[in-house]
Order: C-alpha cells, then sequence, then structure tokens
C-alpha cells in the first residue's frame, strides 16, 4: 500500500511546460489567488469556476460552497432520502480517500474559504474530450478498450464504497489521451451500508483490492477527519468489508482470474508495453474474440516515470494521507485458478448469479466477456431469453464493427483481410452488409488478374445509367465500369428489367478496350 501511494500520489495534473506533484496542487490550490468567477456549467448546486494564480502558475478551478441538510428529500422515482446532505466537504473526503486506495482518478480537492465562504477548491481537468453522456452516444470504447473497461469497473466499486447517489454522465470525464476522471462528490457519503448495485461488481483492479484490504479505520480518520464525520467513516468500512466479502466470493466462485485485473507493469519494467497488451488481450475464451483483431496499445498509454516527492510542504491533505499508510510487507504471488473454475468446498455458480455478471459486463462495455457470460448462461438454461437477447445483440454488434473494418480493408486492396472479416461477420450474425461485401471479394476474385499476369483492361461506359453483370455476377447499376482482365473472354451483360443483351468481349494481355453502350429508350442498345 505504501509503495502504491508513493507511485499514485505523485501522479500529475499536466500544466504546459512541467508537471506537478499533487502535494505542489494541493499547495497552489490553497494559496493561489482567484478571479475571473463564472457559472462552470455542471451540475444544479451553483458550482463556479475561477482562475487561480500565483507567482509560479495559473490554472482554473472548480469551486464548490453547497452544505444543505434537510430531514427528507423526495429523489427520482418518488424514493425519501432520510437525512439527505449534500456537501462540498464530500468532495474533499472521495479525493483524499481515492488517494488513500491508490487511485489517481479523482481531481485534487482541498477546503478553504472563498469570498468569506467555507468550500471545496478543486483542480480543474483540462484536456476534456468527452463526458460519459458522449462516449455512450458515440459507442466507442476508445483506442484501447480494455484499459477503459478498467477504468469503468474501478468507478462501480468506489461508487459502491463511497456511496455516491449522484454519479450521472456529466459527472465522469475523458481526456484525449482516454483517462477517466471522476467528479462532483458532493451527493456521496449516503447513510446506506448495503452494496446498491452488485451486478455490476463482476471485476476489480488488483491495486485497488489490495487497498481496499490495507485500509483500516485509523488511516481513513487520519485521512478524512476533517471531512467527513466519525459515522460516516464507520459507514465507509462497512461498505469496505462487503466489497471484500463480495469480491472473495467471486474469487472462490469463478477463479481469481475471472475477477482480478492485474495492473501494468510499473514504469522501468522491461517489455512493459509488450505486457500491458498482453493484459489488454487476455479473457480469449470464445471463438469471438479470437477471431477479433489484437487490440492496439498507444505509446502513450505507457506508465511515464513520476517526478520526487516536493520537499518541504508542511499542508494538511496528502501528507496526512501518507502518515496513515503503515508500513506492508510485500504481497507473496497468489496463486491463479483458470477462469470460471470453482474453488473446493463452493456451489457452483447459477445462471442468474452469471446472467447478473454478463449484464454487468456489457454495461462495462467488456464485450468479449458478455459473450463468454451469457453463452455459459445458455449452457446452463438453453432457453434463457434474456441470455439469447443478450448474446444476439452483442453478436450484432460485433457483427457490424466486423463489417466497418471490412469495408476499410477492401478500400485499401487489402482483400484476404478483408474476406476474412466479412466471413467472420457473417459467422456471428448473418447479414446483407457482410453478403454483399462477399460478392464484392468474389468479384474481385473473378475480374482481377494474378500479379504475375499481364492484364488487359476494359472499359465500360453506360448510357443510361443500367445494371450491369460480368461473369454472371452482377455488379450494380454502373455509368462507367473500368476493370483489369486475364487475357480471356468474359461475357458482359446488360439488364434492364425485360430484358439481356449478351456479348461478348475479348481483351487481349496488355491491351486497353473501350465498350460505349448507348441504350435507346425503351432499352435495347442502339
Amino acid at each position: 500500500m505504501a509503495a502504491t501511494l508513493c507511485l499514485v500520489l505523485l501522479l500529475a495534473p499536466e500544466v504546459p511546460g512541467q508537471t506537478l506533484a499533487a502535494e505542489e496542487v494541493e499547495q497552489f490550490l490553497l494559496e493561489a489567488e482567484l478571479t475571473d468567477f463564472r457559472d462552470a456549467g455542471l451540475g444544479v448546486t451553483g458550482s463556479r469556476r475561477a482562475t487561480g494564480s500565483t507567482a509560479r502558475l495559473t490554472h482554473d478551478v472548480h469551486i464548490q460552497t453547497v452544505d444543505l441538510r434537510q430531514p427528507a428529500l423526495v429523489t427520482a422515482g418518488a424514493r425519501a432520502e432520510a437525512g439527505f446532505r449534500d456537501s462540498y466537504r464530500y468532495n474533499v473526503g472521495a479525493y483524499r480517500l481515492a488517494a488513500l486506495l491508490g487511485l489517481d482518478n479523482v481531481p485534487v480537492s482541498v477546503e478553504r474559504r472563498v469570498r468569506g465562504v467555507p468550500a471545496a477548491v478543486t483542480w480543474w481537468v483540462d484536456d476534456v474530450a468527452m463526458d460519459e453522456g458522449e462516449r455512450l452516444a458515440k459507442g466507442t470504447f476508445g483506442p484501447a478498450p480494455a484499459l477503459t473497461q478498467r477504468q469503468l469497473y474501478t468507478m462501480f466499486v468506489f461508487d459502491e464504497l463511497i456511496q455516491n447517489s449522484d454519479r450521472n454522465q456529466g459527472n465522469v470525464l475523458w481526456t484525449s489521451a482516454w483517462k477517466m476522471w471522476l467528479i462532483d462528490h458532493t451527493r456521496a457519503f449516503r447513510r446506506e451500508v448495503e452494496l446498491t448495485r452488485p451486478a455490476v461488481l463482476i471485476r476489480i483492479s488488483r491495486k485497488l483490492l489490495d487497498g481496499l484490504r490495507a485500509l483500516t479505520a485509523d488511516a481513513l480518520a487520519a485521512a478524512v477527519e476533517d471531512s467527513l464525520t466519525p459515522l460516516e467513516q464507520a459507514r465507509v468500512m462497512r461498505r469496505r468489508d462487503l466489497l471484500l466479502a463480495h469480491f472473495d466470493d467471486r474469487i472462490a466462485r469463478f477463479g481469481e482470474s475471472a475477477v482480478v485485473i492485474d495492473d501494468h507493469p510499473p514504469p522501468g519494467v522491461p517489455d512493459a508495453r509488450a505486457e500491458l497488451r498482453r493484459v489488454a488481450n487476455l479473457a480469449d475464451r470464445n471463438p469471438t474474440r479470437r477471431s477479433a483483431p489484437p487490440i492496439e496499445i498507444p505509446d502513450s498509454a505507457e506508465p511515464q516515470p513520476t517526478p520526487p516527492p516536493a520537499a518541504g510542504n508542511a499542508r494538511p491533505g496528502l501528507p496526512k494521507v501518507r502518515r496513515a499508510v503503515p508500513g506492508t510487507e510485500t504481497r507473496p504471488p497468489t496463486a491463479r485458478t483458470h477462469a470460471g473454475a470453482v474453488a473446493p468446498g463452493t456451489a457452483a455458480p447459477t445462471a442468474d448469479w452469471i446472467l447478473a455478471d454478463a449484464v454487468a459486463a456489457e454495461m462495462a462495455g467488456d464485450t468479449g466477456s458478455a459473450l463468454d457470460l451469457y453463452g455459459r448462461v445458455l449452457d446452463l438454461d438453453p432457453g434463457n431469453p434474456t441470455a439469447q437477447g443478450g448474446r444476439q445483440r452483442l453478436q450484432a454488434r460485433v457483427a457490424a464493427r466486423r463489417v466497418n473494418e471490412a469495408n476499410a480493408a477492401f478500400a485499401r486492396a487489402r482483400y484476404a483481410e478483408a474476406r476474412r472479416l466479412f466471413r467472420s461477420a457473417r459467422d456471428l450474425a448473418p447479414s446483407a452488409d457482410a453478403d454483399a461485401g462477399l460478392q464484392r471479394i468474389a468479384i474481385v476474385d473473378a475480374l482481377t488478374c494474378p500479379r504475375s499476369a499481364v492484364c488487359g483492361t476494359l472499359v465500360v461506359r453506360v448510357t443510361p445509367p443500367a445494371e450491369v453483370s460480368v461473369a454472371d455476377r452482377t455488379l450494380g447499376v454502373v455509368t462507367t465500369l473500368e476493370l483489369r482482365l486475364a487475357p480471356d473472354e468474359y461475357r458482359l451483360r446488360l439488364e434492364n428489367d425485360a430484358w439481356r443483351f449478351p456479348r461478348t468481349v475479348r481483351v487481349a494481355a496488355g491491351e486497353r478496350t473501350e465498350l460505349d453502350v448507348d441504350l435507346a429508350e425503351d432499352g435495347f442498345p442502339r
């Protein structure tokens, strides 16, 4: 845990030309002169955006002053929440708890007075490409889907731990480097201690799991004593216990490799990118995932060395978090169990249990795992309509993606790759698009001469447009068609509903033959 904090707490927001340690960001947020106040354009609590400046740095900040208490509040769905609280303090508490767990996806936030009012002042997230709503609308998982899925799984676990009741799509930001930032936690740390959405808690990163195991009540109190009450801290620890019990049960049922996501190696480890690619392409247990092209991890995904800590910082916050974490022994290697295996002495997973996992995997965008899990449900319950619908839906989605990839390969004249992708798409979910693609490949096979041959060229101009077929393969309605032909005879057929006009065209090797077909008003050639 201590080693994790030394790495994560120094992961810094990037400023043009420099990199800041998180403690330096805290110092900036506490001391910066704030000017140019304007509406933040976020949420419903009247938060503000301002520009902070010190002698060495200028950067925008997010200011939240909301601090509401109500005996009860009726929320969407007419559910009354007793003891409703909406407080800026929870923004600071969420940041410090995330840092304590080794997470780097919650922006640095401090408490200070702004214009005489207590407030949470938070580092403004730069380089935002889209929020979660936009990502879902586009149906994208970025350049490295496995890394995106890992971040989504982490969000699910963290939101359960802090009992976040306001994780709307605008509170999840994605940068152009495809890093997730979780913002605006003023409605977290609710009264409930039971897990609210266990169905989405199907995987967890090893770093976060280790962080939860190492978390103690004393460490939590030392880190968040200014932000969370003792009762709120006790609820966090109770939810921590429930999360650990939940994931321990899953590991016992399904095996560690199906539940725990191994994190990428630390900076400086040889072949870090190769290992990262290996992790990103795990879960190849079904033919759908095996036939898909490998995920490409961009160079920017490789972790970068972090700067040394800033010296001489006596401010509260991160130093307090560090002091709260005792030294821990090196974690011994854990024996790996094959995904889907059941530990001795435990009950086999039921179809309902696996179905919940499949739905959660689909929600997280983990298409390969979701397909595999839906298939396992159908092995146990062949007529399950939810599993049948889920598998068909995902197969159609994967097939559509492969048709797009095949069309791109076809446009680049990579016909063998296009053929493989079209066939794979058709095997998953038969469609007219896949069939049309394979027909185009067949036409290329019939009409494109081998590279070793000297080909002739046949140019056909049709006026007005009519449907053209060559070698009994329909090419569609065309006006001009240029074909590279081997030195042989080909039968050209023009079709116009009621008639066919056969004509034999001989093309010699290396020769260019032009044919003008001028159709009369009655559709017959002149």
